[in-house]
């Protein structure tokens, strides 16, 4: 056969026709070697090639080779090796080869050879199966390669690591051990990188959603270095590897835009878009003189634009359009004229996204095409696919539109999707609440399987374990191992108590759930070390995604690290206490800020500790919701709120922190005020204690748990909230599912509820799933400008009040839909009943 081989070489040199003729001909006796020679040399003739459209598109020399290939890569390792096979594959995504066999037989064939692939082989098989169609075991045969790239990532070449590190994060593999590695090895070598690779090495770690910031840092520094020999795409990849990290490096994004002004003109959808979307996630403008060449050129890609790009293009500019140096109005009626032909190829995302971009920009003719995007939305094909953000957006833009004209025609059809949506909106919560119970479960699973306190050394007497933070398996395993168990809980869950500092004594050992933030687990680890003796151990067990890995940077002083094992995402760290000295008072965690209030002239002082959102300071949203409750309440009307109106106001401030907005409201009341701080976080309310001395301060988790406080409340005139949608760094809806669930239970006749979400949350839907209530209530939406957030006003009465006797109940317009609660007189009721025990 080597005599073919050379045959085939010859030809090739010659050029593909004669090539391809060679294939025709004898293709059927190729063996494995050959099939890889003329796969390759192929592959060289048309470089990234769709072979669908190309000039191979109605080639029978290809068609013969392919099936030869499938043939060939079912024969035993002894005729087809491992170097053929990765051959193959690299030669076969080279040319955009993408029939479903023949990927399936690379990857049964590529499966059992895994062993027998050197560092080349893996690096053109990785890089190979990113461009290969989706098939059976690909995501299977991706992850055995990446535990492979882990033992070689010291060997390979620099465009190789490149390729494999991107290969996966388009795969979809996040392997955070290769990663970190391979951080580690190209570290102090990037001078050797071409400025593709240093595009390519960000991006991959972009995609991945694996933050380094020193190694994002160092590729900065060296592509500043060598601005000259970027080209658009690099600058372009750069600007968006930055984007997805939230990372606004001003320095670094103006030199690259400025290299990139004289390189934009000519280049398509893909660089143009990139920079765009880059600038919009940003929040962030470049120069003008760039800006404008961008924004045109755009403007004349529009028309060739697919619904993908479209959708992302339109998306920028409406986080861009708020921007005074802008003017986008051309680009953005050019998307819009766009939007009306291309919505019926939209995914369901792109559906909201659109909805959004659309209400929030405003531009003429909008209303229109948010009622195609209405039309499309309620496609059983796009809405049993629309996720809970969507859901979000396609709510708010109808609610924006409906705000403007009340009998809007185009959206006739609203009332019949948002029903639909109450329906999805109830499966996604569902969804994210059994992802966040997992997710929050993982690493006490893992702790308590591996049980690392096995290996600790036994002494006499009674062994006593704090552990922190949730941990049944945990404290269950520590039991079995003769542990008597002691439990800190910094957040109130159920019946169980929460304190700010653990129990007084000294302990044997310690558990600790490593908490959503650095600066809580910091916190918490000063606290345990304070508790433990000198030598004794403790265990830090928690995911990747939360920052586990700080742990290695948190203890220094404290405590020794002795072994770390990993579980996918998961770590398992075993410590040992040293002689370094804790902080070991809770008064010496307090700190304060000069806090200025939309409704107080005078920056107050201001108390907080570690691991609050915001720090425990006046944070945007909270401001918003301030600033907007006290511009409603000013306005003059012929009444006022009751709030205002009473002698003696109380106000629940639900989930407060620190307790910034029941401060806010305390000063914008003429009367006597009482203000009850409701709050999980033991830790947090000391601090609300000092700021509101006077406040009533309730630990509790939620309403239910304020049923069993020492003091609970009565019900009051005003609630106000910015409650967490997060539960550490899952997704969880629960704390706001109480507070709309509870609040009218809570309010008095007349009373309002105030709360302040992003956009993307499904607070309006949540209200139709969750008021089983004899109240009848009206909402009033106050978004910001740029539609962010969403400040949502709700206002509670019995049915027979006269003030709401306006609400005529034959009006079946669009705009009556967000009145009052008809809504769920249209066969909701029973539905949401039922779904009301399944999210609590």
């Amino acid at each position: 056969m080597a005599k073919l081989n050379r045959e085939i070489t010859l030809a090739a040199n010659d050029g593909s026709d004669t090539l391809q003729h060679v294939i025709s001909t004898r293709s059927q006796t190729f063996n494995a070697i050959n099939v890889a020679t003329a796969l390759h040399r192929l592959s060289r003739f048309h470089a990234s090639d769709n072979v669908t459209k190309g000039p191979l598109a109605h080639s029978e020399a290809l068609q013969a080779l392919l099936l030869r290939t499938v043939d060939v890569l079912q024969l035993p390792a002894s005729e087809c090796d491992a170097k053929a096979v990765s051959t193959i594959a690299y030669s076969l995504a080279g040319l955009g080869v993408r029939d479903a066999d023949v990927a399936k037989a690379v990857i049964i064939a590529s499966l059992n050879r895994l062993q027998d692939l050197d560092r080349q082989g893996v690096a053109n098989l990785t890089w190979a199966l990113s461009k290969l169609p989706r098939v059976d075991k690909r995501s299977k045969l991706a992850k055995k390669l990446a535990l492979l790239a882990r033992n070689l990532v010291w060997d390979f070449l620099p465009q190789e690591l490149c390729n494999i590190l991107w290969a996966l994060s388009k795969l979809g593999v996040r392997d955070n051990k290769l990663m970190s590695l391979a951080s580690e090895a190209v570290r102090g070598t990037l001078s050797s990188y071409t400025p593709q690779g240093l595009s390519t090495l960000a991006a991959a770690y972009a995609r991945a959603g694996v933050f380094v910031e020193a190694l994002l840092d160092e590729i900065g520094e060296q592509a500043q270095a060598r601005l000259t020999e970027l080209n658009a795409r690099d600058a372009a990849q750069l600007v968006w590897s930055h984007a997805k990290f939230k990372l606004c490096r001003e320095p670094l994004l103006e030199q690259l835009c400025s290299h990139s002004a004289a390189l934009v003109e000519g280049e398509g959808t893909e660089i143009i878009v990139s920079f765009l979307w880059s600038f919009g996630t940003l929040r962030w403008v470049p120069k003008k003189k760039f800006m404008k060449s961008l924004v045109t050129r755009a403007t004349a890609l529009v028309p060739s634009l697919g619904a993908h790009r479209s959708v992302r293009l339109l998306t920028a500019v409406a986080k861009l359009a708020f921007k005074e140096s802008l003017d986008l109005t051309v680009l953005t009626q050019s998307l819009v004229g766009s939007l009306r032909l291309l919505y019926v190829r939209m995914s369901a995302q792109e559906v909201g996204i659109s909805a959004w971009a659309l209400a929030t920009l405003k531009p003429q003719g909008w209303k229109k095409v948010l009622g195609n995007l209405v039309s499309r939305a309620a496609e059983a094909d796009v809405i049993s696919d629309l996720n809970w953000w969507s859901v979000a957006h396609i709510e708010f833009a109808i609610r924006t539109a409906l705000d403007e004209s009340p009998n809007c025609k185009p959206l006739a059809a609203a009332p019949q999707l948002l029903q639909l949506l109450t329906h999805r909106c109830e499966e996604e919560v569902n969804q994210i609440q059994q992802v966040s119970r997992s997710f929050q479960e993982g690493p006490l699973i893992a702790a308590a399987n591996c049980e690392p306190w096995q290996h600790a050394p036994k002494h006499a007497g009674t062994q006593t374990a704090l552990v922190f933070g949730p941990g049944r398996h945990v404290r269950a395993a520590l039991r079995r191992s003769g542990f008597q168990v002691i439990q800190w809980y910094r957040f109130a869950v159920g019946d169980k108590k929460a304190q700010p500092w653990p129990p007084d004594g000294v302990f044997s050992a310690a558990a600790m759930k490593y908490p959503d933030s650095y600066e809580a687990f910091e916190y918490a680890l000063h606290a345990v070390a304070a508790s433990l003796p000198l030598a004794a151990p403790a265990w830090v067990y928690g995911d990747v995604k939360e920052g586990v890995l700080s742990t290695t940077r948190a203890i220094k002083g404290l405590f020794r690290l002795l072994e770390i094992k990993e579980e996918g995402d998961l770590r398992i760290l075993s410590l040992q206490r040293t002689g370094g000295e804790a902080r070991a008072c809770l008064d010496k965690w307090f700190k304060q800020e000069r806090v200025t209030f939309p409704t107080t002239p005078k920056a107050l002082t201001w108390w907080s500790m570690p691991g609050l959102f915001a720090g425990g300071f006046l944070d945007v949203m909270s401001s918003f919701l301030l600033a907007t409750l006290h511009k409603v309440s000013s306005t003059d009307c012929a009444e006022k709120p009751l709030w205002l109106r009473t002698q003696h106001c109380k106000v629940i401030d639900f989930a407060s922190g620190t307790g910034v907005l029941a401060a806010g409201v305390q000063s914008m009341l003429r009367c006597d005020g009482e203000m009850w701080l409701i709050d999980a976080d033991s830790v947090a309310l000391q601090a609300a204690s000092k700021n509101l001395p006077n406040a009533h301060i309730v630990l509790a988790d939620g309403f239910k748990g304020v049923q069993s406080a020492d003091t609970p409340p009565e019900q009051c005139h005003l609630i106000v909230s910015n409650p967490p949608v997060h539960r550490g760094h899952a997704d969880d809806l629960q704390v706001l599912v109480d507070l709309l669930q509870q609040a009218p239970h809570w309010l008095l006749e007349d009373g309002e509820l105030w709360l302040v979400t992003q956009e993307h949350i499904p607070t309006g839907r949540l209200f139709e799933i969750t008021q089983a209530t004899e109240k009848q209530f009206n909402i009033t939406m106050h978004a910001t400008a740029d539609g962010r957030f969403v400040v949502w006003q709700v206002q509670y009465s019995s049915r027979t009040s006269r003030k709401r006797k306006h609400c005529d109940a034959s009006d079946t317009s669009p705009k009556n839909l967000f009145s009052t609660r008809r809504m769920l007189l249209h066969g909701h009721l029973v539905h949401i009943t039922r779904c009301k025990g399944l999210l609590v």
